[in-house]
């Protein structure tokens, strides 16, 4: 999706326990392998029928019993068939049904991070790709963005939750670079800096101008910009020159971000910036080391 900005969102999900319902279900079989077969029947212990009875029946609740933690494991974050449904949910406008699909998740114990990381962004992603293989027109995609921004503000309120108060040293400005269409990434990640204490800034800029003028009118510690491919990154570093030159911040750090940089982090060299976040996640942790490094007062 040549024009679309996802800042990617690959974090680390956590391993979650299953259901207290699959508990019971394997607590039940276990009882069942112990006192009985899955009938309910006696399972005699004398006699080598019975030893042998009893062993298949060990050995079929062991397999049992793995296949269940396995699938257990499977279920603890959100997978390519779940994003593919929750794609699907997003681009029929079943807002209801899209918001049941995560409470749901979120109803076994995952986190809101993994729904943001593991569920919001691979469906913008996996938008993008539908684009690509024209399964969707521009329009479709441009319109289930949209959707998915109204599902991450329903989410916004408590995903930042009781956040630090915004330190004046630690200002963000995050924008598209210029001509960017979709700015769903980029306000996915400023929930992130949100949560952390950032005071954030977000603009989608039409031209290096308005960007230039973004930062002389206000003071940023941080400029943070995402590119969707390797086309956008000329662009990208001539707008990194220009916000170095306009900045009130004479030493202004820049972030970058985008599927671009996956697997080539030499390209923030190459566009001029300080350092990169492979998401949200990551780009707040980046943001606090190299705000870290300024001097007091830059």
């Amino acid at each position: 999706m040549n024009d679309s900005v996802e800042w990617v969102a690959a974090g680390s999900a956590w391993p979650d326990a299953g259901s207290d319902a699959d508990d019971r279900n394997l607590a039940s079989k276990s009882a069942d392998a112990r006192y009985g077969d899955c009938d309910g029947n006696p399972v005699s212990l004398c006699g080598n029928a019975g030893s042998e009875s009893f062993t298949r029946l060990i050995l079929s609740q062991s397999s049992l019993t793995a296949c269940c933690c396995q699938q257990a494991c499977q279920r603890s974050t959100p997978g390519d068939v779940d994003v593919a449904r929750f794609a699907s949910l997003i681009l029929e406008n079943d807002i209801a049904a899209a918001t049941a699909f995560i409470e749901d998740w979120l109803a076994r114990g995952v986190s809101l991070d993994t729904i943001y990381l593991d569920l919001l962004a691979p469906t913008a992603r996996h938008l993008g790709s539908l684009w690509d293989d024209d399964m969707c027109d521009f329009a479709d995609v441009t319109v289930g963005l949209c959707r998915l921004q109204q599902v991450l503000r329903g989410l916004s309120t408590t995903f930042v939750g009781e956040a630090d108060r915004p330190d004046p040293r630690r200002r963000i400005l995050l924008v598209t670079v210029p001509g960017e269409q979709h700015s769903f990434g980029l306000l996915m990640v400023a929930e992130f800096f949100r949560r952390a204490g950032w005071d954030v800034t977000t603009a989608m800029p039409t031209s290096r101008d308005d960007l230039s003028t973004l930062v002389r009118s206000e003071w940023f510690a941080l400029v943070g910009l995402s590119a969707s491919c390797d086309s956008r990154l000329d662009t990208m570093a001539a707008a990194i020159r220009s916000v170095r030159r306009a900045s009130r911040n004479r030493l202004v750090g820049i972030l970058v971000g985008g599927p671009v940089f996956d697997g080539h982090p030499e390209y923030v060299t190459a566009v001029g910036a300080d350092i990169m976040g492979r998401n949200g996640q990551e780009a707040t942790v980046q943001a606090q080391n190299l705000l870290a490094l300024m001097p007091a007062g830059c």
